[in-house]
């Protein structure tokens, strides 16, 4: 169940581990991480690494949006991939359309995809080393 006192809200500072910091820092603290962003949870990522929690046997860690440096940690960031390139398309699809006064779909929906990497798991599970 989420705890309404852990979601964190505001703005945190790219890549620096703020957020996980208060989050990790509380009496018990949380079992997984969604971080807004893979940026955001790369901070995440590095914060945990610093401090010696293991990712993902004491904290599983998830981002959003699968930027490339994602899957370039250890263990790799589990994402949530965005239709980057689809959204870009439609966007100047839509912004051509506005401009030239023509009709355009007002309700556009993209179906993200779930990346999972080594970052999320049970937590205390024991992993092979091959995982």
């Amino acid at each position: 169940s989420i705890q309404e006192s852990l979601p964190v809200s505001g703005r945190p500072r790219a890549g620096t581990g703020v957020s996980a910091r208060g989050l990790l820092s509380q009496p018990v603290p949380p079992t997984a991480i969604v971080a807004m962003s893979d940026i955001v949870a790369l901070g995440a990522h590095s914060f945990c690494g610093d401090r010696g929690i293991h990712i993902p046997n004491q904290v599983s860690l998830a981002g959003f949006d699968d930027i490339p440096e994602s899957a370039l940690v250890t263990p790799a960031l589990s994402t949530v991939s965005q239709a980057g390139l689809e959204k870009g398309k439609k966007a100047g699809e839509i912004l051509c359309s506005l401009i030239h006064k023509r009709a355009f779909e007002a309700h556009v929906v993209f179906e993200p995809q779930l990346v999972i990497r080594g970052s999320t798991g049970v937590v205390g599970a024991v992993r092979s080393s091959g995982s």
